[in-house]
């Protein structure tokens, strides 16, 4: 044995006693996590752990190194440990809430528990850091002295990848949904996020989203099986769904691409959000490098907003399932989405609770239940004592108003359309010398395009149709008014439908337009005149845009000039008359209108086409004067007098499924031929002097018997024509 000596021997004696006590300064702990909690319930709690679950560090902290404990968001405030050493622990109040629910954290010394500081807020579980070590913090299971379970979270794995066992029963190529759980972390990806996002990938295949067209971004890209194919219902097995990781350069990217690249015209889109929510921050997305959640792993209203503005689809829906989802409205359904509609599971100051928004949405059938509705249906539970209120808006009224589940017909009616008996007021200061009493009764005609989607049953039995008016391009060169266009607004959609009257028959059917209108004046000073709410057009059909049905319109709307909606209305609509007068799949490109004015005589030309792949291979005319070429070319020289209606369509006559062009030709006597017989000779004297002094039948057209063009028909006339017919005078030529 070796004999020390006795300054060797306290060295000894010093270097054990610093290791030990090194050791117990690091690993040793005068209190349990279950001391801790006993502590918490009996005497911060009151004696009960009831409805709340605790979140606590593996071991009491020790200060050396200087620990910090803040918040997953790394802009919110850091809190030094304030003892030597501390335990940290979380008393979640609501358990099955997501972020942003009330929390209280509680700093206690392990040698004197009685000595403690409580911190309330109503944030998330905190990070401790030593360093750039991160110090595990999760929730503990108490529930022995009376605490909630912990919430499961979800097992990030990979899946083995193999062949899948069934698809979707139907394919509709013009849907698409891009589906997003951020989580934030592996203690916080709650098992239901994941479970959210089966139920809903489920929802859209049975009604006909094509899996290629489900993109799928969850926590960090882990695997999840979503359409269960293999039929275990086990996630963590069979083939993954999942597209990739939920960061903002994926789900951005996405997103742009979906919206700059599908048909305006049919596709849908659909985003489903189920997060994390964060009070004024938005959705957490998942914290790549595991410090807590920097503005790059948020996906903040405004950011998802940028990335779907102005997206070219036909319509745009979001569903977002997480607290303060409210906040997302406003961005959502601005001018820049117009053809969005935004549904939240809570206002922008309430926190939600597990899944209570989904289990009531999806209650419903959504290929026959519009989206309003199945939100209109959600009656949410209070969360702990708090209201959940559904929030809901629209970029224009009635985008809703749809199912989710079908695609808009790929082709629009081209109708030839006017408006009659347009009855318009004005009272800002005088239109050139009118006074501001004046009133105006506007006839004009044009063009209007209208698409539709396919007749479903939303669940009452009565089919409906959801139609929306794509162009309104109505002209008319008014006596007082001056010359002016009408047009259905760029900037509004306007939308309406058809829906059954009796169960089991499509028709007859109530139809409606709720049309937003802007008023081009062209020789007025007030310019152009808006509409800030829609006129609705009514009327009962017996088809889908039945021609020469009167569509009635009785609101009074409110106009005002472009640039001063905000101010005081200039005029208003008290009323209007909408009348389909042609269905066409082509469209007319020469002359650009949809009545033909011309005189006897004249030789009056029509060339139809059709927009690309609707081409016939041959056009026929069905109806009126004339003759038309198969290449859509109609040519007619003027024989008759009056209006004249001619039908061209691509297929022969009695062809149910044929699409028409319908255009009118008005022909009138040429100047002078005031008795319409197709010579001007002293018949047409005679005639216009019965006209003008014994009651006699005016000229038809009204403008051949002012053959001095002076745009009155009167003596001065007579004389003209005299003049013209025995004195060698000018042919009366207007």
């Amino acid at each position: 044995m070796v004999k020390l000596n006795k300054t060797k021997k306290r060295l000894v004696r010093l270097f054990l006693i610093t290791v030990l006590g090194f050791v117990f300064a690091t690993n040793s702990n005068a209190s349990s996590k279950y001391e801790v909690a006993t502590f918490i319930r009996n005497t911060v709690l009151g004696g009960s752990l009831s409805g709340k679950t605790l979140w606590m560090s593996d071991t009491s902290i020790s200060i050396s190194g200087n620990p910090v404990a803040r918040d997953v968001l790394p802009q919110m405030p850091a809190y030094n440990l304030p003892y030597p050493r501390t335990w940290v622990v979380m008393i979640d109040d609501v358990p099955t809430g997501n972020f942003g629910h009330p929390c209280r954290w509680v700093f206690l010394y392990d040698n004197n528990l009685s000595a403690y500081q409580v911190i309330p807020g109503k944030q998330f579980p905190p990070i401790i850091t030593l360093g750039t070590t991160i110090l595990n913090f999760e929730c503990r299971d108490f529930t022995t002295l009376g605490t909630e379970a912990c919430m499961p979270v979800e097992t990030l794995s990979v899946l083995k990848t193999g062949p899948k066992t069934k698809e979707p029963v139907l394919f509709k190529d013009c849907l698409y949904a891009v589906l997003i759980s951020g989580g934030l972390n592996p203690d916080l990806n709650f098992r239901y996020y994941g479970a959210n996002l089966i139920r809903v990938y489920q929802i859209l295949a049975d009604c006909g989203f094509p899996a290629t067209n489900i993109f799928a971004y969850y926590a960090d890209g882990s695997d999840l099986d979503l359409d269960n194919a293999d039929g275990d219902n086990d996630r963590h097995t069979g083939t993954s769904e999942i597209t990739g990781a939920a960061t903002q350069e994926n789900i951005a990217n996405k997103l742009t691409d979906l919206c700059g690249t599908l048909n305006p015209e049919r596709d849908v889109i659909f985003v489903y959000v189920t997060n994390h929510g964060m009070d004024n921050w938005g959705a957490p997305l998942w914290d790549m490098d595991g410090l807590g959640a920097d503005t790059s792993e948020i996906m903040a209203p405004e950011e998802l907003g940028d990335w779907t503005d102005d997206c070219q689809v036909r319509r745009l829906f979001f569903v977002l399932d997480q607290c303060y989802s409210g906040e997302f409205l406003e961005p959502l359904s601005d001018t820049h989405h117009s053809r969005s509609a935004v549904y939240t599971a809570v206002s922008d100051e309430q926190y939600s609770c597990r899944s209570d928004y989904l289990n009531d949405w999806d209650n419903n059938d959504p290929a026959t239940t519009t989206m309003n509705d199945m939100h209109d249906f959600v009656e949410l539970p209070d969360c702990y004592g708090q209201t959940q209120t559904p929030g809901m808006a629209e970029g224009t009224p009635g985008m809703g108003n749809t199912v989710l589940c079908f695609c808009w017909a790929p082709f629009m009616d081209h109708l030839r359309a006017e408006i009659m008996n347009l009855r318009i007021h004005i009272w800002w200061p005088p239109i050139l010398s009118y006074t501001d009493t004046s009133h105006y009764y506007l006839h004009p005609n044009g063009v209007s395009r209208v698409v539709h989607g396919t007749a479903f049953d939303p669940g009452d039995g009565l089919l409906e149709i959801p139609i929306e008016m794509m162009e309104l391009n109505l002209y008319e060169n008014h006596s007082a008014f001056g010359p002016y266009r009408i047009i259905e607004s760029p900037l509004k959609n306007s939308t309406g439908r058809v829906k059954a009257l009796q169960t089991g028959i499509q028709y007859p059917a109530e139809s409606f337009f709720d049309v937003y209108l802007e008023i081009l004046t062209e020789t007025s000073p007030l310019g152009i005149l808006v509409t800030k709410d829609p006129l609705r057009f009514q009327a009962t059909v017996d088809t889908l845009f039945p021609l020469d049905t009167m569509y009635v319109a009785q609101d009074t709307i409110m106009l005002y000039r472009i640039n001063s909606q905000e101010g005081p209305p200039v005029g208003r609509i008290v009323g209007a008359d909408y009348v389909l007068r042609g269905r066409f799949d082509g469209t007319i490109i020469s002359p650009s209108s949809y009545m033909i004015l011309g005189n006897i005589g004249d030789i009056l030309t029509v060339s139809v086409n059709a927009e690309p792949g609707h081409e016939p291979p041959y056009w026929y005319q069905v109806y009126g004067p004339g003759q038309t070429s198969g290449s859509g070319m109609w040519i007619w020289q003027a024989d008759a007098p009056g209006e004249h209606r001619v039908v061209i369509q691509n297929a022969p006559a009695g062809d149910s499924l044929a699409q028409s062009c319908a255009f009118s030709v008005q022909i009138g006597a040429k100047t002078g031929d005031t008795n319409g017989d197709g010579i001007i000779d002293v018949g047409d004297v005679v005639y216009l002097i019965n006209y003008l002094f014994k009651t006699g039948p005016a000229p038809f057209p009204l403008a051949s018997g002012d053959c001095n063009c002076d745009d009155n028909v009167d003596v001065g006339d007579i004389v003209y024509l005299i003049n013209y017919l025995f004195k060698g005078g000018t042919p009366p030529s207007c």
